[in-house]
């Protein structure tokens, strides 16, 4: 959506205080205004990680030392940066106006406002802000960075989040070995051959793909086209002959992939689930496969 200097500054305002986890401002020159310095304010005050990336010259000294007040607020330094990009969990902002306050009430500026599901422009988006952070110098840190790590889940990109999804699964499946393989969805942890002739795929569900012979396959899909449902519940199980695949998704209200990381209980379940069908489905296969060899 095409931003006014008007609809900008509305934005921006709604972007900082509609936050819920983090904010990440890429600006080259910082002046605050009173309205926006109390929205950040307001932002570190409900716990908000706010980063922000600006030019060491573009920032004055005491700007810097009222933002090093504020517990939850990183503070970086491009030499040569000249983006503007403001960011939080649902929206992305780009365009002409700086953290100043002579911008907002004399420049004429504009901008662009892209939502979440514009998937190609917040991708591109997401990977210029990483590598200007990559080139960028840490002047202070947050209390929880500095505890920690800059680790913003915000600016992490669909690769970046399908990585350390691979390395969880391979922590809860300690025999099987997951990685980030392409597929016509996008990039998913896969683990090739999970038992052999089956791969097995996580995103917001899990995809069983057994790769037999399509002999058996046929065989396979008829025996279990009326699976119950609810064959491991509360999780709903579904066998579908025209994708050629077993889907496991977790029960009503949750997602695979939030709650793997979110409960290890409920990790040490899916483990058990997807061990189990796919054992039942290898038992299957051998015995099919003996029945032909007898033929």
């Amino acid at each position: 959506m095409f931003l006014n200097k008007e609809k900008y500054k509305v934005e921006l305002s709604r972007l900082i205080s509609e936050a819920e986890n983090e904010i990440v401002l890429v600006v080259p020159y910082i002046r605050m205004s009173k309205e926006v310095f109390s929205l950040i304010e307001n932002a570190n005050s409900r716990g908000i990680e706010i980063l922000i990336i600006c030019r060491k010259d573009g920032v004055r000294a005491e700007e810097i030392e009222r933002l090093k007040q504020l517990e939850c607020i990183s503070f970086m330094s491009h030499p040569n940066l000249h983006s503007k990009i403001y960011l939080n969990e649902e929206n992305i902002i780009v365009g002409s106006m700086n953290l100043y306050d002579y911008s907002q009430f004399f420049n004429r500026e504009a901008g662009y406002l892209i939502e979440w599901w514009d998937e190609e422009a917040r991708r591109d988006c997401l990977v210029e802000i990483n590598e200007i952070k990559s080139g960028a110098e840490l002047l202070f840190a947050s209390k929880k960075v500095s505890e920690n790590k800059l680790d913003f889940e915000v600016i992490k990109t669909d690769l970046d989040l399908a990585y350390e999804y691979a390395d969880h699964l391979n922590k809860v499946f300690k025999t099987k070995t997951f990685r980030v393989k392409e597929n016509s969805e996008g990039a998913d942890p896969t683990c090739t051959d999970f038992y052999d002739g089956i791969d097995v795929v996580f995103s917001n569900r899990i995809d069983i793909l057994p790769k037999y012979p399509d002999s058996i396959l046929n065989k396979l899909f008829e025996k279990y086209r009326n699976m119950p449902e609810k064959k491991f519940h509360p999780f709903r199980t579904y066998c579908s002959d025209y994708r050629r695949n077993f889907t496991i998704y977790a029960p009503k209200g949750s997602y695979i992939d939030e709650e793997m990381f979110d409960s290890p209980k409920f990790a040490e379940n899916v483990e058990k689930i997807t061990m189990a069908l796919c054992s039942e489905i290898d038992e299957f296969y051998k015995r099919e496969f003996v029945k032909q060899e007898r033929i």
